[in-house]
């Protein structure tokens, strides 16, 4: 076989590299055998991405030393290639496309390998039987597939396992086996959160969407659970002399003390309210729970998620919210940014094991054409084909917004719009928004929709 036409294709192979520096879990999500590169400097560099991280975790000082360990740092283009590869990616979002790519044309390359050596048998004196059979065989293994193929028996028993480990710790009322929500009907809706999955919030501007993150972490965090938030639209800043400024901390303290954002900046406060204040702060002070106002670009909270999950496993992470994630993929249209968006966040909730919650805007003008003005799985503005790749779909709606006389003045209605973690589509649950901003079950007539 000429060796100058075998299919190939290096800038996929150095993509692919340059994605996985960015993300090392990408190598254990695809895992792209080392033989698959068409390259030998690439399939070294790649060997040693996988020892690297497999070790420990994976950046370009320890790439360079284990390629200098073996002897081939300078053999793969030394530092100036592997610069060249991490500037080759500007995203990993692509690391899917890129390791298809590779391994296609490798598998492309075996073929001819396999056409070549049926041809010099039908010149060497095999019967037509064996070399159909040889060619036959060879082929067939090319295309084996996966090889995490998991099989009924194991399936089975991993059941059988887990009923049994249920029935010698069954559930209390209230409890669930997800992470709790803090709230008994959403817990009862949803089963609680569970891991590896994407919770979507729907809601129109000014509902309350930060408010509802706010109120879920402070539940979450009370009970010694670790999260993360990323705001994208709010400050978490902690200069104690910016008295001019509102932050989020100030309103994960105050809803927790149950004072209003106008007693605190009023200086007015008795002595009660202080020390009630004060406890809440204590109490704050004590969560797992980390804000970050600083970043918008999806490869840097990815990579700060990976790298808080490394120190300490993570529970919770909350990015609010997800029109305002930024990416440098160049799609035609930002519907189309925002589907790689949200395939990339179920690839991350996989990969870390955790929860996350992502709030979403849904179009006004959209809601306002109809006479129900609650969101629908389709009012997503520019949904990201979050409808197909969501784990679960809730909305929250206060009907005060669009009828200020209404009885239900102050109630969040929530909705589960999509539910394949417990397939609970269509409960329903509320929330009842108290002075300090924060949320309390509240009971509603099902049958007047009214404020018990």
């Amino acid at each position: 076989m000429n060796e100058k036409t075998s299919p190939h294709n290096v800038e996929a192979e150095e993509a692919y590299l340059g994605a996985c520096h960015l993300e090392p879990t990408m190598l254990e999500v695809y895992s792209v055998p080392d033989e698959a590169f068409y390259l030998q400097k690439n399939r070294w560099i790649h060997e040693a991405m996988r020892a690297t991280h497999a070790n420990g975790g994976l950046d370009f000082l320890s790439l360079v030393t284990e390629l200098e360990r073996h002897k081939r740092l300078e053999a793969v283009g030394g530092v100036a290639y592997l610069s060249q590869l991490i500037n080759s990616c500007e995203s990993y979002l692509y690391a899917e496309r890129y390791a298809k790519m590779i391994v296609e044309t490798w598998q492309k390359r075996q073929i001819l390998d396999v056409v070549s050596e049926v041809a010099r048998q039908s010149y060497n004196g095999k019967t037509p039987d064996e070399i159909i059979t040889f060619g036959s065989k060879s082929l067939t293994n090319l295309g084996q597939g996966s090889t995490s193929l998991k099989t009924a028996e194991a399936g089975a028993v991993s059941v059988l396992t887990k009923a049994q480990a249920y029935r010698l710790n069954p559930l209390s009322p209230g409890e669930v086996r997800g992470i709790s929500t803090g709230y008994l009907d959403m817990n009862n809706a949803t089963g609680g959160l569970f891991r590896g999955n994407v919770y979507y919030l729907y809601a129109a501007e000014h509902v309350g969407k930060t408010w509802t993150l706010i109120n879920m972490l402070s539940k979450v965090c009370a009970t010694g659970r670790r999260a993360l938030f990323f705001s994208l639209e709010m400050t978490a800043d902690t200069d104690v002399e910016r008295v001019d400024k509102t932050t989020l901390w100030d309103r994960f303290v105050l809803s927790r003390a149950g004072i209003t954002l106008d007693e605190y900046r009023a200086g007015t406060l008795n002595d009660r309210q202080y020390d009630v204040l004060n406890a809440a702060s204590d109490e704050v002070a004590g969560w797992n729970l980390k804000i970050d106002d600083s970043l918008s670009s999806f490869d840097q909270i990815s990579a700060t998620i990976h790298r808080e999950n490394r120190r300490q496993p993570l529970d919770v992470v909350a990015i609010d919210y997800l029109g305002l994630i930024t990416t440098t993929v160049k799609t035609a249209t930002r519907n189309e940014q925002l589907g790689e968006i949200t395939r990339a966040l179920k690839l991350l909730a996989n990969a870390t094991d955790t929860v996350l919650l992502v709030p979403h805007q849904v179009s006004s003008k959209e809601l306002l054409r109809r006479d129900d003005k609650r969101p629908t799985i389709e009012s997503g503005y520019e949904s990201g084909h979050i409808a197909q790749n969501a784990d679960v779909v809730f909305y929250i709606y206060r009907d005060e917004i669009y009828h200020p006389a209404t009885e239900m003045s102050r109630i969040i209605e929530c909705k589960l719009l999509k539910d394949r973690v417990s397939g609970h589509t269509g409960r329903k649950w509320f929330w009842y928004w108290g002075r300090s901003c924060a949320f309390e079950p509240a009971t509603v007539s099902t049958k007047a929709d009214v404020f018990l």
